[in-house]
């Protein structure tokens, strides 16, 4: 039987291009709240609004804005070169699919006419938010102190909180079992629309380091992208 503590590391090539896409911000996020199991935060409703836990409307510009950097990075105006297919993979969570939603239909409106279509959002499990156990639907500021319990050992599950080991697996299984081995054979673009533990934990596997250090890696904030694998790397914020 393997360790529970093993991870997985992504080769240093990978065949696709790979776009980590923050939510925008929530209305978790509005209120301070933990909202990590997916009875609550796939939920079409409950919440503040009884529309369950999804993007604020603050959060839905945000997305728009941002998903317009990433339509122009993938469709630069002249490009002599061959336009990229996309496929966008989301988190089954509301505040992520109502993103990868928004981020849909930005590209389809700005790709230009020779890009392959867009396919609608694939929402998979893997992306889901990473579990906060008995925080949930608590304030948000116990987030350093499950941080840095994470910086000490990152297979805890103090609190019930899923370990940061088992977020990279699931995170990093996507990539490498379910979306590298897809056809067609040319490479694609994947992006990732998820939250920010499963990102930045997910960003350790494609940086090959320890997965207690998740923090210590530059943050993809709300509503902001980045390129993890490709042919270029850093982030692009929606207020730039």
């Amino acid at each position: 039987m393997p360790s529970p503590n093993k991870v997985i590391t992504l080769p240093p090539s990978l065949r696709n291009q790979y776009v980590l896409f923050r939510h925008g911000r929530s209305l978790a996020n509005e209120r301070g709240v933990v909202v990590s199991a997916p009875e609550n935060g796939v939920a079409i409703a409950g919440g503040p609004l009884g529309t369950g836990w999804g993007l604020s409307e603050v959060g839905k510009a945000q997305v728009m804005q941002s998903a317009q950097t990433l339509a122009d990075f993938l469709y630069p105006y002249n490009s002599t070169s061959p336009l990229p297919e996309v496929r966008i993979y989301t988190s089954p969570f509301l505040r992520a699919s109502e993103t990868a939603s928004i981020i849909h239909t930005v590209l389809t409106n700005t790709s230009l006419t020779p890009a392959p279509p867009i396919s609608y959002p694939i929402v998979h499990p893997s992306l889901s938010e990473r579990f906060f156990g008995d925080f949930e639907l608590h304030s948000d500021k116990i987030y350093n102190t499950v941080w840095a319990a994470d910086a000490d050992d990152g297979a805890h599950t103090r609190w019930n909180v899923e370990s940061c080991v088992s977020v990279r697996n699931r995170t990093a299984s996507l990539v490498l079992d379910v979306i590298e081995p897809l056809p067609p054979a040319p490479a694609f673009t994947a992006v990732l629309v998820a939250h920010g533990d499963a990102l930045q934990i997910l960003q350790t596997a494609f940086e090959d380091v320890p997965v207690s250090t998740h923090r210590q890696l530059r943050h993809v904030e709300t509503a902001e992208w980045k390129v993890a694998r490709g042919t270029a790397r850093g982030r692009i914020s929606a207020d730039r």
